[in-house]
């Protein structure tokens, strides 16, 4: 692990809790700052108020489903001219 380097943001998006602590778990040991949303709301509010370099995302969310919630997110970022895989 190159600890130099700047740490990568990343975002899980995950409703189910064991799944996302870990992915937690095993990208901070990959020297990622990691944050995690249990909801697709929740995400859009974080998406809003951070950069992220990458996103994680569940497909069945208890709100809403991971492909509208990535258009949601991609048009959210279009307008910023940001792009996050």
């Amino acid at each position: 692990m190159n600890t130099n380097k700047a740490k990568l943001n990343i975002l899980v998006v995950e409703d189910d809790k064991l799944s996302g602590k870990m992915a937690e778990i095993n990208l901070s040991q990959l020297n990622c700052d990691v944050t995690l949303a249990t909801t697709g709301a929740e995400a859009i509010n974080k998406i809003k108020l951070n950069y992220y370099h990458l996103i994680f995302m569940d497909l069945g969310l208890s709100d809403t489903d991971g492909l509208t919630l990535t258009e949601t997110i991609h048009h959210l970022q279009k307008e910023k001219h940001i792009y996050t895989p």
